[in-house]
């Protein structure tokens, strides 16, 4: 069954393109594949943009969410980027998708290593300036603009959603133990993986971001079969299954 075939599909849809609010049914990542499989359902991109009137630089918005990296796309929410949970608005998300897949990585990885969301004119900047020099890493043309040193390799990373309720007690129980969070939690998710495969973690409310070695983030690809609906669910699932 189709997205305008079901009633279900086309509401979440229609809600979540023809809202302003941060809250909707769909992600914008999840908008955009909706509005992908209408494409091939109605045959056309126009019948698709007048059914959910759509216009056309709001189309090319959410078609080029579709080029953003699985690893990151947990990130990618409506509206402005959030400093505090390190999530990343509309604009800058599909900024970043023109980067090469392994670029938009190094990118977001910077902002986590800042500690906070660039600009969307500040990734205009980088990119302007990547795009004269692109013999050189991405990192450089970061580094120019911020006048921040970044570290030499850029880790193997998964940013993953985080339900709330877990934040909280993972959160709780690392207080009660004396322990840092981001240490805690790292040890946690250790135990489900080989050894040394967890570099380190990074924490907000809202995302987890994990730091894994090449040999890591392979056998994270295997448990999650590779599946893009598995690795998003996945590490909350760890972690509800440990109790959290």
């Amino acid at each position: 069954m189709g997205v305008f075939n079901d009633p279900k599909s086309l509401a979440k849809l229609l809600a979540s393109v023809k809202v302003n609010d941060r809250k909707r049914p769909l992600t914008p990542i999840e908008t955009a594949q909706y509005l992908q499989q209408g494409v091939v359902e109605l045959g056309s991109v126009e019948d698709v943009m007048k059914r959910v009137d759509l216009k056309k630089s709001m189309w090319t918005g959410f078609q080029k969410l579709l080029d953003i990296n699985e690893d990151i796309e947990s990130s990618v929410i409506w509206g402005e980027s959030n400093p505090e949970t390190m999530e990343l608005g509309f604009s800058v998300a599909h900024s970043i998708a023109s980067l090469e897949p392994d670029d938009q990585v190094t990118l977001v990885n910077a902002m986590w290593e800042y500690k906070q969301p660039f600009p969307f004119e500040v990734i205009q900047k980088i990119k302007s300036i990547h795009k004269e020099n692109p013999e050189k890493p991405l990192t450089d043309s970061i580094s120019s603009v911020l006048k921040i040193e970044l570290p030499a390799n850029t880790i193997e990373i998964f940013i993953s959603g985080l339900k709330t309720e877990i934040y909280e007690n993972l959160k709780t129980i690392s207080i009660k133990k004396n322990i840092p969070l981001e240490q805690f939690t790292k040890e946690v998710l250790s135990k489900h993986f080989s050894e040394n495969s967890i570099h380190g973690i990074k924490i907000s409310k809202n995302l987890i971001r994990i730091g894994f070695s090449k040999d890591g983030k392979k056998e994270f690809n295997k448990l999650t079969s590779n599946s893009r609906s598995i690795k998003n669910n996945f590490i909350n699932s760890l972690l509800e299954k440990d109790g959290f």
